[in-house]
């Protein structure tokens, strides 16, 4: 197929103009960056003129090893048969030359080439100037920033006493959550976690209340003139109409002697002007078009003033006044963004902030820099910080447009082009960073900006991503540089089967245009330029399994799809992703029992491990001797095997007269209570008592990780693997261990649990490459042959109410703002402010989930099935439609007529986990094949 966006490409390798590329999944945007890189180096310099930011470590290896086996294959004589790699070919062969020029020797020297990570650079830069960013000169990036949170938290409560200031604070927040510290808690560490997002915003204000208060109502009045002034455009062509049938309504209901705000526009002429003093207008002018639910009327009654008389001509003159409303709802109704612009008007808040709210903000606007203070204590204490500091750093490293950094000027004289990728994925603070880099950056001066990215694909809301920046960008550039805009639409990934079903689905599925501030993206179809599907195959799958509460048809379902799939096509790839890691409980047992191996990134949690979960047993025991829980999971273990008779025997048979009941670990070194246990038990205790006694008498005096890897040895932990690759697992236990050793003891055993918890276990080598599992996330960037999506009917978590909420709002002209409200005092009415941004947050989540979806879907090179669960309407075979917050929910009106329906007794590999026998280290004595004592062996299905 032909390549129709082939003029596009050749413009975006054009090295002296900037450009901002939409690029669509599949259409090849790493090989046009590459490109780009190569063209560049054939005109620079220096390779160090040119950045390449990328946004993971994955994409900058792939970036730099393109590069670099372009450059290589650049000394071969003969050029490819290929178009496509002869284009590639030669502008290696000129970057080479001027290689060669200028003996840059890159092929020897491939780090010249400045391919980093956003993060990389950022901490490159804090690193610079390590006292201006405040970091330190080699701070690592801490792998869970909670455990820091808590701690600055922590010390922020306990310090409550030595500030006054402080302690009034917190006595202001406290009464809010009923005194529950652990909810406070956990609610200011989430927002330490999106500081960047605020923390300037707060510092720079909370010397001067006043006047804080004063530009967060300037906010919300601009918001309120932005909401107005749109709805007043959209509505223009019918303000005659509207404003004559609004004024006869609201003149009916004031004869009636109705109070009803519809009233104050009895004298209507005119659109009142878009000030905040008229939203109550505006709100009673465009009132008694929708329903409460926000929905278009479907009849009119006396209350929206609309009475009907009993006598004519009266009787006549209402017929027609309802009949003119009716009709102009129905021509409002053919106008899809007039809904939209009357929902977001109903929904402002006041301008103003009650003194109860205010009180609250503005006792957190002076805690919060005392928490963020903490936090960096914490930092420094423990030697790490998070990406949210890294990146502050780099801005605080470049100084500010007044008074730039040495550091500032360094780059602002060396580099002269940045390309930026995946630029959907930006955040505020990174978008600002790279406004400080071309800030002084002149139109026609060599210098350029290429950013690629594509707004679709944006689904990293979670990580403060915002897909409205790109849209800025597009329109309005970036610091001093100013971008053309290049569309790509080619498709090279997919067949035209998928191809042409995500054009015709997800064209409904996403908004009919951009919207800056609420980041909607509208669709942009791709055109297919891959290789066709084999005849008769499937494109497309929908699978609807009825439901039933283990959703057994479902992960029946998806294991024939895999099955079928790897017998058809024995070298395909085949992916399983999912919205999140619980929609896999079903169907990783069903593989297992269908003995069919897999890869998994990050779904395999390391406490799960048996191994994994001993060792936390050992580390519990061995620290706090009274834990019997531990005790008992410990004796329970295969390093003792002790049946669940004996464990009962230690817990209930008593010792000696007038003997205390005891810790479990007195009890097993009662002489007398472990008589009471049969033979095996009593023989396994004393076995694991001739290294545990002198492990507990050796605690403090060696480090952690010593002290108890050395007696886990010396129990024979090793033999208790299942397979060999659970050897590979213990090693990150000892190293997180190791990093929480606080002179030879955990301080926070709870913490330490949480660390371990959110570990996950390495990939088995030995798995099949071509079955993987994941999340739609980690696929981003990832494509597969055959791809499932399970679950697309499970509901999306409910968000919790924060302390205090927020919302980035950019406007049209690109200016960037940000809403602020605290919480609702428990138990009193919700506030208006809060709520809206509670709202704001939920259609940017909305539209999150349909990108989300939508890059879950592209990831399929031949075949994408899409399977859920569903029900029946009552008496009939029609489908209910998914939840509104399913993903499924998104494109349900598109494909419902597709979907299969699974019913529950299909057959299928179901998993039923049967009981596990007790696995336990053999006895010394019960071993000896080769005459020597060695490190006892695993045996299984043993005593119960």
């Amino acid at each position: 197929m032909s390549i129709t966006d082939l003029e596009q490409r050749d413009q975006a390798l054009d090295p002296g103009r900037s450009f901002a590329v939409s690029a669509p999944a599949g259409s090849g945007k790493t090989e046009l960056l590459t490109r780009r890189v190569l063209k560049l180096l054939a005109y620079v310099d220096n390779p160090e003129e040119i950045l390449c930011i990328t946004f993971t470590r994955k994409a900058a290896n792939e970036m730099r090893s393109r590069i670099v086996a372009a450059l290589d294959r650049a000394g071969d004589d003969e050029p490819p048969t290929s178009a496509h790699e002869r284009t590639t070919w030669q502008l290696a062969r000129d970057a080479m030359e001027r290689d060669r020029d200028c003996q840059w020797q890159l092929l020897a020297n491939p780090n010249r080439l400045g391919i980093q990570t956003i993060d990389g650079f950022c901490m490159q830069l804090a690193r610079s100037l390590p006292i201006t960013a405040g970091i330190g000169s080699e701070p690592k990036i801490a792998e869970q920033p909670i455990l820091l949170y808590q701690q600055a938290v922590r010390t922020l409560f306990s310090n409550m006493a030595r500030s006054e200031a402080n302690r009034a604070h917190l006595e202001t927040l406290i009464p809010h959550f009923d005194g529950n510290t652990e909810r406070i808690e956990e609610l200011l560490c989430s927002i330490l976690a999106t500081r960047d997002q605020w923390l300037r915003l707060v510092v720079g204000n909370s010397k001067d209340m006043d006047a804080f208060k004063a530009y967060l109502e300037a906010v919300l009045a601009q918001l309120t003139r932005d909401t107005l002034a749109t709805a007043a455009e959209l509505l223009y062509p019918f303000e005659q109409e509207l404003v004559a049938l609004t004024s006869a309504a609201a003149l009916s209901l004031r004869e009636q002697g109705s109070d009803a705000e519809l009233t104050l526009c009895d004298t209507l002429e005119r659109f009142p002007d878009t000030e905040p003093d008229n939203l109550v207008k505006w709100r009673a002018m465009t009132g008694w078009l929708l329903t409460k639910q926000d929905k278009w009327r479907k009849s009119l009654t006396k209350n929206e003033g609309f009475a009907s008389a009993a006598r004519e001509p009266e009787k006549s003159e209402c017929k027609r006044a309802k009949a003119a409303a009716m009709a102009l709802i129905g021509e409002l109704i053919q106008q899809p963004r007039i809904l939209e612009a009357l929902q977001d008007l109903r929904a402002l808040p006041p301008v103003q902030f009650n003194a109860t709210q205010w009180l609250l903000l503005e006792a957190l606007s002076k805690l919060l820099p005392s928490l963020a203070a903490q936090l960096l204590l914490a930092f420094r204490e423990q030697g790490e910080v998070d990406y949210v500091q890294v990146t502050t750093a780099a801005l605080d490293a470049l100084g500010h447009e007044e008074l730039p950094s040495d550091q500032a000027l360094l780059l602002d004289h060396r580099l002269n082009h940045i390309l930026v990728d995946e630029f959907q994925d930006t955040s505020t603070a990174q978008f600002q960073l790279l406004g400080r880099l071309t800030e002084n950056w002149g139109i026609d001066d060599g210098r350029t900006l290429f950013i690629v990215g594509d707004g679709m694909q944006s689904c990293y809301g979670f990580r403060d991503a915002n897909v409205g920046l790109f849209l800025v960008a597009r329109q309005f550039g970036i610091g001093g540089a100013q971008l053309e805009n290049l569309d790509l639409v080619s498709n090279f990934r997919s067949t035209s089967g998928v191809v042409d079903w995500v054009n015709r689905v997800f064209a409904d599925a996403f908004p009919a245009y951009d919207d800056i501030s609420h980041g909607a993206v509208a669709y942009r179809p791709s055109a297919a330029t891959g290789s066709e599907a084999a005849p008769g195959t499937r494109a497309i799958d929908v699978f609807a399994c009825i439901e039933d509460d283990e959703r057994q048809a479902e992960s029946a379902q998806v294991t024939r799809l895999v099955q079928e799939t790897l017998a058809q096509s024995p070298t395909d790839s085949v992916a399983i992703l999912v919205r999140n890691r619980q929609h896999l409980q079903r169907i990783i047992p069903a593989l297992q029992a269908a003995k069919i191996p897999w890869q998994a990134v990050d779904i395999d949690s390391l406490a799960q491990r048996p191994i994994i979960s001993d060792l936390l047993a050992l580390t519990k025991a061995l620290l706090n001797p009274a834990d019997d829980i531990a005790w008992l999971a410990l004796l329970r273990s295969p390093v003792c095997g002790l049946t669940l008779h004996d464990l009962h025997s230690l817990m209930t048979l008593p010792g000696a007269p007038g003997m205390a009941a005891g810790t479990i670990w007195d009890r097993i070194n009662d002489t007398l209570r472990c008589e009471q246990l049969c033979a095996d038990g009593q023989r396994r205790l004393a076995r694991i008592l001739q290294t545990l006694q002198p492990a507990i008498a050796q605690r403090g005096r060696l480090p952690l990780r010593i002290w108890l890897e050395h007696t886990w040895l010396s129990l024979g932990g090793p033999n208790q693997a299942y397979a060999m690759s659970d050897l590979d697992q213990p090693p990150r236990y000892w190293d997180l261990l190791e990093a929480n050793d606080r002179g030879g003891d955990l301080s926070d055993m709870v913490d330490f649990e949480r660390r371990v918890a959110r570990l996950y276990a390495k990939p088995e080598e030995s798995a099949d490459a071509r079955v993987h599992i994941m999340t739609m996330h980690k696929a981003k960037g990832l494509e597969f042959d055959h791809v499932i999506l399970p679950g697309l009917d499970r509901v999306g978590r409910s968000p919790g109410n924060d302390i205090m909420i927020w919302y980035e709002r950019v406007s049209d002209a690109g200016a960037t703002d940000l809403l602020l409200s605290p919480i609702s005092e428990r138990g009193e009415d919700k506030d208006p402010i809060y709520e809206f941004v509670k709202r704001e947050q939920a259609i940017k989540d909305r539209l999150e989930q349909t990108r989300l979806l939508y890059v879950a879907c592209t990831r399929a090179i031949k075949r994408l099935s899409l399977v859920g669960c569903a029900q029946c309407e009552p008496g009939t075979q029609d489908l209910k439609a998914p939840a509104t917050s399913a993903l499924l929910s998104r494109i349900w009106d598109s494909i419902a007529a597709e979907a299969q329906v699974i019913q529950p007794s299909s057959p299928g590999p179901l998993y039923t986990p049967a009981a596990a026998p007790l696995r336990r280290l053999c006895l010394a004595e019960e071993h000896r094949e080769d005459g020597k004592d060695g490190i006892p062996p695993l045996t299984s299905g043993a005593g119960r």
